[in-house]
């Protein structure tokens, strides 16, 4: 039941910061808004999902936010967001090609910037929605042992 709020900001925080990129950077968007925004969908989801599962392992708030934490630094240093990617040493590749935010950067990338379709990100597609189903996985079956 506290999912679909922020889902909905989100979406809304998206299509506010395509619209400052659009008209305020002038930036063109290349490729399709429905798949873009599709994808923006599934990421959501499986950000969503990590905090529905940490919060099914954290015992007090001051857990869950240093357990966020934990996903939050890595995801911005390791994702591309910020150092390409492919420079990383191997160890902290592979760590950057699980988190969520490598996939959306990529997709956000090749959607805004080349035109990307589907067949080209399919997986980025393919590993976000895996993501997503082991996380909502592990957050239910996590959720079911505490509850018995």
């Amino acid at each position: 039941g506290k999912v679909p709020p922020y889902l909905i900001i989100g979406m809304v925080e998206m299509a506010l910061i395509l619209m400052v990129m659009r008209f305020g950077f002038s930036v063109p968007i290349r490729g399709s808004l429905v798949f873009l925004f599709g994808m923006a969908l599934v990421y959501l989801f499986a950000l969503l999902s990590l905090g529905l599962f940490i919060s099914t392992r954290a015992q007090t708030q001051a857990q869950a936010q240093q357990m966020a934490q934990f996903f939050i630094l890595p995801s911005i240093f390791l994702s591309g967001y910020i150092f390409p990617s492919a420079g990383l040493p191997l160890p902290l590749y592979v760590i950057g090609r699980v988190l969520p935010a490598t996939h959306m950067v990529e997709i956000m990338r090749g959607v805004v910037l080349r035109d990307a379709g589907p067949a080209e990100l399919m997986p980025n597609v393919l590993a976000l929605i895996a993501i997503s189903v082991v996380l909502v996985w592990g957050s239910v079956r996590r959720f079911q042992k505490v509850v018995a």
